[in-house]
């Protein structure tokens, strides 16, 4: 060929360098997994690697001569240019093909290396791989790379977990370390902000590949830049897998990012360095070694070693040292088992764990080579081990949070319905019943979208360990999605144990949640279906649960309710109150009602000056129940008679008892029914409670309403003379709602009115309303009666009122009605604060 014939042909020096080459680096040479060859200034073939025989079919004496005639001829140009570049000093990566001896055409990724002595060009060291090899789909550090250029490892890898359906990712610590980005900030991971940190030459790139998958759903693998906040650019391989849902739609992406900026940056090193192997081989951090038989001692070892086991080289070659020594107990008989191959004279390729010197455990990817005599004795072996650590945490982590959920660290969608199938089959078999219990954050959208999702985030993982503390008996709990969360009851003696669960859960999670400065309440609804009454497949199970848990949301939240196969909400709430009419009758027996309480405050102190009661259904399936919904039932059936009775007793003999024990007390106003005024011995009822819990009537305000006064005012205004020269205070309740009010202030004298909260409601946005009130409350004072203002919410409705001179609020702005328990803490205040948040 007249290009090459212009160089001149290898000279003694040559021959010098390749008979000095150490017996390990030829046995490197020889078995090296890709095709080694080594090539004159002139092009003709020096020397190879058996494997080239392998590959190509020909034998030893078929192989000689100029490489130019191996070359298919549509690359040969291409090649002998880069062939020349190499002579002149270049290090040079191309695409070729080779013709093969049945003449197919292979084609190989080639890199050729100038061989440099002193200064003097003396040949060229060629490595050939086969470009269909490295499309296999593995993480980086799966692949051991054998080639001498690409043997480096950098153990750097960062895991995630991308939400798609809400646009979140949770990022792994050594993410924030790659990346840059400080983790305490208030970064927050999200595709846009995931995108952001892409260098701007390869983000277009990026999205492409990142669409394409999410389209097609299929994994994908890319190699691009990143800049961190500080400019610095890092050069990071990420590899990805996604995660389907039952519709065959993408929901979220696992992925891990490997920094590789230090390998690139070695292997650039590597094509320019003029370094000899020696010094190649203690840069890299693979361990390289090779251990003499017949005297069984280290001949080589390079730093790499001692990095991934913590010993030094003069250690390892020391006689009282044994590898299998520092191998994990438990993998040491599947590594002897493997050694035994290398007697037949086979390579094995092993991955087992070690003790490093500082006790860690770590993992390693051993590839030990025999060297074997004609006679079949191995007098020699050689090998490369990596440490492959990290790798096997990121494939860990990965395999966890494909069946966890990454916040709570419960079992996800994914695990939750796999058991629930396998619950299915299992109890088809043994015809037995279990539970499926659905729930789902009352107002928890605003919690996010008030506070943001760090502060909903912490919510959860606190929600998810009240649950878990909830749960009994081998119930399994998961977290579904955003805010909702299903748990499995196997093998159900009593539905009533799914009652008692859901009230548990109920009841944990009203307590407040305190998170960073905020007290945060949420309550929860519950919809529960059973198997096999309400389905046998997990898609009804779930819908069918989903529909009680809707019916929960729409019947005032915070409750429980089983599965009812009712075409509509209309026919459900006809059930429904028919079902609470019948279990009313039987609630004061059974001991269901109970106390709420809530604080009415001074407006010019904030101090709890008085707190109105409230009664509480605590209903054995339905949960609480609102009085809006039981309390009309109850005046229909003439059963508020005895439940007003029921709660004028409860209030007096609590009063007695904070009174007894030394507890803050303040006066007790109650809402009185119609019917209660219109029994004509009912003020006898009042006075003879009064005096048999020995209490001061001022400590009661009986609240009746307009409509009250207007029913029989003969009998009416008996009974309430009654009970004001007991010393009871009287209040009108929803004053200005009625057609006569100032009359009835006129003839009985309140001592208290309440402002209807239709007129607080927009007070601040409507004048019509703020007139109004400040007419109501001039009236007011001036026939010498306090004003409390019903429904106050805002800090601008609390203002105004304080400069219309209104005496108390009522109202969320202070407090919610509360149990018991939590009113008796509110009294032991000096003051209120106003709530942030309900």
């Amino acid at each position: 060929m007249k290009a090459l014939s212009q160089k001149n042909t290898i000279n003694g020096k040559q021959s010098t360098l390749f008979e000095n080459i150490d017996k390990t680096y030829k046995s490197l040479f020889d078995n090296h997994p890709d095709l080694v060859f080594i090539l004159d200034l002139s092009g003709n073939i020096l020397s190879y690697n058996k494997h080239i025989n392998s590959v190509t079919g020909y034998k030893n004496e078929e192989i000689f001569g100029s490489f130019e005639k191996y070359i298919e001829k549509n690359y040969l140009n291409s090649t002998i240019d880069n062939f020349l570049l190499t002579c002149g000093g270049q290090v040079q990566s191309y695409e070729t093909a080779i013709l093969c001896k049945d003449g197919s055409a292979l084609e190989i990724n080639v890199t050729n290396i100038p061989i440099i002595v002193g200064s003097e060009i003396l040949g060229i060291f060629g490595i050939a791989k086969e470009i269909s090899k490295l499309k296999e789909k593995e993480i980086a550090l799966e692949k051991v790379q054998n080639s001498l250029n690409n043997a480096q490892i950098v153990a750097n890898i960062g895991s995630w977990d991308y939400d798609i359906l809400e646009d979140e990712a949770f990022w792994s610590n050594q993410m924030y370390c790659i990346t840059g980005i400080d983790s305490h900030t208030e970064f927050v991971p999200t595709y846009s902000s995931m995108v952001e940190i892409v260098h701007p030459k390869d983000r277009k790139r990026y999205e492409q590949i990142f669409n394409k998958s999410l389209h097609l759903a299929i994994d994908y693998e890319i190699e691009y830049r990143i800049v961190r906040p500080n400019g610095e650019e890092r050069i990071v391989y990420e590899k990805a897998s996604l995660i389907i849902d039952e519709n065959q739609k993408p929901v979220r992406v696992i992925g891990i990012i490997h920094d590789i900026t230090e390998k690139r940056l070695a292997e650039k090193r590597l094509k320019e360095n003029e370094q000899q192997f020696q010094t190649i081989f203690n840069n890299l951090e693979v361990g390289i070694w090779s251990i003499n038989m017949k005297e069984y001692k280290a001949t080589f070892i390079s730093d790499g070693v001692q990095k991934i086991c913590g010993y030094s080289n003069d250690e390892i070659k020391n006689a009282s040292f044994s590898w299998e020594a520092i191998i994990f107990p438990e993998d040491l008989p599947s590594y002897l088992s493997q050694q035994k191959l290398l007697l037949k004279g086979n390579h094995i390729n092993h991955q087992y764990r070690i003790i490093h010197k500082n006790n860690e455990v770590r993992w390693v990817q051993d590839n030990t080579i025999p060297y074997m005599t004609d006679d079949g004795e191995m007098i020699r072996k050689d090998g490369i081990i990596s440490d492959i650590t990290n790798h096997k945490t990121a494939e860990a982590q990965m395999l966890y949070f494909a069946r966890y959920d990454y916040l709570t660290d419960l079992p996800n969608k994914r695990m939750f319905d796999q058991r629930l199938i396998e619950m299915i089959e299992y109890h088809s078999e043994m015809n037995r019943i279990f539970g499926l219990i659905y729930l789902d954050m009352d107002r928890f959208k605003y919690v996010n979208d008030t506070l943001g999702h760090s502060i909903g985030d912490e919510l959860l993982k606190q929600i998810s360990i009240r649950l878990t503390q909830c749960i009994i008996k081998g119930g399994f709990l998961a977290r579904l999605g955003s805010d909702e969360f299903g748990i499995l009851y196997p093998s159900l003696e009593d539905t009533n144990e799914l009652i008692t669960i859901s009230e548990k859960i109920i009841t944990a999670l009203k307590k407040p949640f305190m998170i960073q400065e905020y007290e945060l309440f949420i309550t929860t609804s519950i919809g529960i279906s059973l198997f096999p009454n309400h389905g046998l497949d997990l898609e009804t199970l779930l819908k069918n649960a989903d529909t009680a848990l809707r019916r929960a949301k729409e019947l005032g939240k915070d409750n429980y309710i089983f599965y009812l196969p009712i075409k509509s909400i209309e026919e459900y709430k006809g059930q429904r109150t028919f079902m609470l009419e019948m279990d009313l009758r039987n609630a004061l027996s059974r001991n269901e009602f109970c106390m709420y309480f809530q604080p009415r405050v001074d407006v010019f102190t904030n101090k709890i000056v008085g707190a109105e009661a409230l009664i509480r259904w605590n209903h054995k399936e339905w949960g609480l129940v609102s009085p809006q919904e039981f309390i009309p039932l109850a005046e229909e059936t003439g059963l508020i008679i005895e439940i007003g009775n029921w709660v004028v007793r409860n209030v007096c003999e609590q009063l007695r008892s904070w009174l007894e024990n030394r507890h803050q007390v303040v006066p007790i106003s109650i809402n009185i029914s119609p019917k209660n005024l219109l029994k004509k011995d009912w003020g006898k009822y009042v006075t003879e409670i009064i005096k048999t819990n020995k209490l001061d009537p001022t400590l009661l305000e009986f609240e009746i309403t307009e409509s009250t006064l207007m029913q029989n005012e003969h009998i009416v205004r008996n009974t309430l003379n009654i009970i004001k020269d007991l010393g009871i205070k009287l209040s009108l309740d929803d004053f200005g709602t009625g057609f006569s009010s100032i009359t009835y202030l006129k003839q009985y004298q309140f001592h208290t009115i309440k402002i209807d909260r239709s007129f607080i409601k927009n007070i601040v946005l409507d004048p019509q309303d703020s007139v109004i009130t400040n007419a109501i409350i001039e009236l007011a004072h001036g026939l010498n009666m306090k004003v409390v203002a019903e429904g106050v919410e805002t800090e601008e409705q609390f203002i105004l009122l304080n400069q219309l001179k209104c005496d108390e609020i009522q109202g969320f702005y202070f407090s919610k009605p509360v149990c018991l328990e939590e009113f008796e803490m509110l009294l032991l205040r000096d003051r209120l604060e106003p709530i942030k948040i309900d």
